[in-house]
């Protein structure tokens, strides 16, 4: 215990007080002695104010800033890591409960000094509704520890250096985590999985929820990719694309109909077998929730396409946040961060 390094937990929360107070229980009741809690609350209106000071008073102090109005995700987790004291940054989501020994396992790798980045198993709740019944298994997912060249979970479940994340504060609002990792693959770094550090992601989807959400990522996804210098577009955007756009053509044309039937089938066979080995369903959920899978990859791959066209968000990193001012990276806060 007394070789523990010390960790800054950084919650970032908006209108979900029942579940951050999950969190909360969650993070506080870690078998970890040298870390400490702050809590980004995104200008929520819906009682968090109220749980974060029950904490406060009758639990553990916790640091605590709320925004003045909506600033979105990556600016919060980047307010989270102005305020925090400790070396390594530690990322969970306010919808997540992590294990007791969460902190524990996710900071072990950090012993190695290339290791700049490390990130943790992420769970999906038991799915209440067919949508969430589909959606399992549309991330990768692998519970081989060591070092990667990206992450299987997300910023839900993952920990940085902070002198690494202020000198390469991530800009892509919606695939922060991918952008972290490419950097430090990039710089010589080392991105590292641990799947013994574990939350589960109690996020319960609806239909809309979910294509919405990867719609995001989808714009979130191209915007990665024209940055790092890739192909905006993978095979997997480009199949589903042909497939749909050559639908009125095979409809023209009767003669093209069984050889097009024939390669439709072999690409969601395809698709089902895959869905299958890398998610946490059986053969028939995937069979019968195949229809809103295939929605929800249209739903990505339309944002792919928007993203081709549609210029990234601007994060503001200017005096409201962290300055950078010169070659030695010397970092300077602003008055109003207490």
């Amino acid at each position: 215990m007394a070789d523990q390094i010390s960790v800054s937990v950084v919650i970032c929360t908006r209108n979900r007080c029942e579940s951050l107070q999950q969190c909360l229980a969650s993070v506080v009741g870690q078998d970890y002695l040298h870390y400490e809690i702050i809590v980004i609350n995104d200008s929520s209106n819906d009682g968090t104010r109220e749980v974060l000071d029950h904490y406060h008073a009758n639990t553990v102090p916790i640091k605590v800033f709320h925004n003045n109005r909506n600033m979105g995700i990556c600016y919060s987790r980047n307010k989270g890591v102005a305020l925090a004291a400790n070396e390594i940054i530690a990322f969970i989501d306010d919808d997540c409960i992590a294990k007791k020994d969460w902190l524990t396992e996710l900071t072990k790798p950090f012993n190695n000094p290339r290791v700049a980045v490390v990130g943790g198993l992420i769970k999906d709740p038991q799915p209440i509704n067919l949508s969430m019944v589909a959606a399992r298994g549309h991330y990768k997912r692998f519970n081989k520890e060591g070092p990667c060249d990206s992450l299987p979970g997300g910023a839900a479940n993952l920990a940085v250096r902070k002198q690494f994340y202020i000198t390469h504060p991530p800009q892509n609002p919606e695939l922060e985590d991918w952008e972290i990792c490419q950097i430090a693959v990039d710089s010589g770094h080392i991105v590292y999985n641990c799947p013994k550090a574990v939350v589960v992601h109690e996020h319960y989807h609806n239909l809309r929820t979910l294509l919405r959400q990867r719609y995001r990522y989808g714009v979130g996804q191209t915007w990665f990719r024209k940055r790092f210098k890739r192909y905006p577009l993978n095979l997997k955007t480009i199949s589903l694309l042909a497939t749909v756009l050559s639908l009125p053509f095979i409809a023209l044309w009767k003669i093209l109909l069984i050889p097009a039937l024939g390669i439709l089938c072999l690409l969601f066979s395809n698709l089902l077998i895959k869905d299958v080995r890398k998610g946490e369903k059986t053969a028939w959920q995937a069979i019968i929730s195949f229809p809103i899978f295939m929605l929800i990859a249209l739903s990505e791959c339309y944002g792919r396409l928007v993203g081709l066209f549609k210029k990234p968000k601007q994060i503001n990193f200017g005096v409201d946040f962290v300055k950078i001012t010169d070659k030695k990276n010397e970092i300077f806060y602003d008055g109003s961060l207490p």
